[in-house]
């Protein structure tokens, strides 16, 4: 099953205005409903139009795969798109994972969003 959305849970946070705000514009997750062992791929598309920015990945008890962060990402001319890859873990049921985009100029400027799972059991 693939998804595709861009806006999950999560609050952006418009200090400064809105041109000066990193933010997620594209948010693809393979699988929200994926099984323990399974190989789980993202693509995230944000911009940051004043700074360049760090995208931070903290998947919580959703997969021991550590990725990022990225730093110092210039996304101010056009959009980054990050790609990645997560093992899910052996914890079923409801779990979260939490993305952040910051702005590296001020880092009270920053999208962050929560994704939804829920691990199934092969």
């Amino acid at each position: 099953m693939f998804a595709c959305c861009c806006t999950i849970a999560g609050t952006a946070y418009p200090t400064g205005g809105f041109g000066q705000l990193p933010l997620f514009s594209v948010i693809f997750v393979e699988d929200y409903a994926p099984v323990v062992g399974d190989n789980v791929s993202f693509s995230l598309t944000f911009s940051d139009p004043d700074s360049t920015t760090t995208l931070t990945v903290t998947p919580g008890d959703l997969s021991a795969t550590v990725v990022g962060p990225w730093a110092a990402l210039d996304c101010t001319s056009s959009s980054c798109t990050q790609e990645f890859t997560l093992i899910i873990g052996a914890t079923t049921g409801p779990l979260s994972m939490f993305i952040k985009v910051v702005d590296d100029a001020d880092a009270t400027k920053y999208d962050e969003r929560q994704l939804d799972f829920n691990v199934q059991v092969r």
